[in-house]
């Protein structure tokens, strides 16, 4: 069973003021629904009772450390899209950015070594903390290949753009072209033939 963090460790976990919420599109949120004593409930009905009660998980990626906690009115506004994924019944686990597995370079065992620490995004990779990263052997070699292949994505997306319209502008040419010659083709056989 997770322990119930409190606010001070809440912040000592996630290695910031609470206040502060820069680097938090790379946190791995989830809120969910926990029973919880009641004392005044059960006291009033002579048994035990429990109430649902909404708890945030927050994964710092990087770290096994998981703060679990009644959830406050400040996640809610802090983490919109995952509470508006719980209210909705959606899944809330998608990791936002581009999924460690594309990377070539990658092997299978440092994807399934890096996801144990709640890092599942190229983005998460190389954006994690030096404090952090300390823990893993070579692994500013991989917070750098991270950030050279987000970086040259980056690059290549206005090619990989004009590319895409190359590529439809030439097949629509194509298909231009083929009407073009069974029109041809077809005035050729309705006109009569020279004599």
């Amino acid at each position: 069973m997770l322990q119930e963090a409190t606010m001070e460790l809440t912040g000592m976990a996630m290695d910031q003021n609470p206040n502060q919420f820069k680097g938090d599109e790379n946190l791995r949120v989830q809120f969910g629904l926990f029973p919880q004593f009641s004392q005044e409930k059960s006291d009033k009905e002579g048994r035990p009772i429990f109430e649902e009660k909404c708890y945030v998980t927050i994964m710092v990626p990087g770290q096994t450390d998981i703060v679990h906690r009644l959830a406050w009115r400040m996640d809610f506004e802090r983490f919109p899209k995952q509470y508006a994924a719980f209210k909705n019944n959606q899944d809330q686990d998608e990791a936002s950015g581009t999924p460690l597995s594309v990377l070539p370079w990658l092997q299978q065992s440092q994807v399934k070594e890096l996801q144990f620490f709640n890092v599942r995004t190229v983005e998460q990779l190389a954006n994690m903390p030096d404090n952090v990263a300390g823990k893993f052997m070579a692994i500013q070699q991989l917070k750098t290949r991270a950030k050279d292949y987000i970086t040259a994505a980056k690059e290549a997306a206005p090619l990989t753009a004009i590319r895409a319209e190359l590529d439809e502008r030439n097949s629509k040419i194509e298909t231009l072209e083929r009407q073009i010659k069974t029109l041809i083709k077809r005035v050729e056989e309705l006109e009569p033939e020279a004599a």
